[in-house]
């Protein structure tokens, strides 16, 4: 008990932080949202936001301070390329997902954010342990954003090849959080961000080769341009992807799984207060904003609050003044002349 209660010391700084990671991406859906308005073809966005975010954490890889530091090794190297080529993946399923629906993005961004009861499966399919509490808040908060993305009252509603894009892209995303779980603790956090940011830059510069050269050339308000992808390459990027590897070295796939999915809640939060969207249904919202939050909550106080233990000490002190009291009783009835055998009882 002691060493559990240890372990789970000092959780809260980062969960803090990962929550700061989550309200960084809903202020980059707005700013991609802006930039894809000023023409920017969106594997260029990518390559040239994971590009800066490497150039970002370059210095602290490779020549920052090695006291206490894990040593550079071909595993670190190999692993991050791997991470990064599925990140890649799950990044460029999303995309296509995205882009070749033709009925709204609603279904597709529901699909694509279906990790959040994936990785409690990865849990119980590869350490081989029942996660019932885990299964149970992935449910919650993938109920939320049903409710958010208003799936439950599409008449037509049709699962098409597309969406199965958009669902693979959901599954990459599950694997992609559950091995930074299983690994993040192997290897240096700098060194093994930069590995993963530098290799997606690179598919994503291939993609912009292959698809989208030709739109290179219809780009406008190039200023805005130039700041927005520098607040995606530093604080989306490069702070948030180190910020998600530091908090999966002290917190479960699982948590961090729930927290990062209500990124788009904060997306439409901030994109409601910039006036680029309207308050349709506030019930629909107000009712995510809850069920979603009552998910990482709930999750949250039961992995890491030490209710258990007290209830226990109540139960203990409850106990203790039970027997002071019948201690003191005692002493009463030895005062005044006469003795009784229950007094020595506990």
């Amino acid at each position: 008990m002691i060493e559990e209660r240890n372990e789970k010391k000092g959780v809260a700084p980062y969960l803090l932080l990962l929550l700061l990671t989550t309200v960084l991406w809903g202020i980059g859906f707005v700013v991609t949202e802006q930039l894809t308005q000023n023409n920017v073809p969106v594997f260029m966005l990518f390559a040239i936001q994971f590009a800066i975010g490497a150039f970002c954490l370059a210095w602290f890889a490779f020549f920052g301070k090695k006291a206490e530091r894990k040593p550079p090794s071909a595993g670190e190297a190999i692993n991050g390329l791997l991470l990064g080529l599925l990140l890649g993946a799950a990044l460029v399923l999303k995309h296509f997902g995205l882009d070749s629906y033709s009925q709204g993005t609603d279904k597709s961004y529901f699909f694509s954010s279906a990790f959040v009861l994936f990785v409690p499966v990865l849990v119980c399919v590869f350490e081989k342990r029942w996660a019932l509490k885990e299964l149970i808040d992935g449910l919650i908060a993938l109920t939320g954003l049903a409710l958010f993305y208003n799936m439950f009252h599409k008449s037509d509603f049709f699962f098409s090849v597309v969406d199965g894009l958009s669902l693979m892209g959901g599954i990459a995303f599950a694997f992609y959080y559950y091995l930074l779980g299983r690994y993040a603790n192997r290897f240096d956090t700098a060194r093994w961000v930069f590995y993963q940011l530098a290799t997606v830059a690179v598919v994503c510069s291939a993609f912009t080769l292959i698809f989208e050269m030709k739109y290179m050339s219809e780009i406008k308000n190039g200023m805005e341009v130039a700041f927005g992808l520098i607040y995606l390459g530093v604080f989306c990027t490069g702070l948030a992807y180190f910020i998600l590897v530091l908090a999966q070295k002290r917190l479960p796939s699982p948590s961090v799984s729930l927290v990062v999915g209500g990124q788009s809640v904060f997306a439409f939060l901030f994109a409601w207060a910039m006036g680029y969207v309207a308050l349709e249904s506030a019930s629909t919202v107000v009712g995510t904003v809850i069920i979603i939050v009552a998910g990482k909550v709930l999750s949250v106080l039961r992995t890491y609050f030490p209710y258990r233990e007290i209830f226990r000490r109540k139960n203990l002190r409850k106990k203790l003044r039970r027997r002071r009291k019948r201690k003191r009783f005692c002493l009463r009835r030895l005062k005044g002349g006469f003795f009784v055998n229950t007094c020595d009882a506990s």
